[in-house]
């Protein structure tokens, strides 16, 4: 996994491969889904 800052912390790329750990992957999935989910919160 790499990290590119553009210039401010706040804004992230991040490239995964196919070998990630199955752990890691499940964590950022949960991640993304919790944060929609507050997005998108009444």
């Amino acid at each position: 996994m790499t990290s590119e800052s553009a210039g401010r912390p706040r804004n992230r790329i991040y490239v995964v491969t196919s070998d990630e750990p199955a752990g890691d992957h499940d964590r950022r999935r949960t991640l993304l889904r919790d944060s929609v989910a507050r997005a998108v919160a009444p």
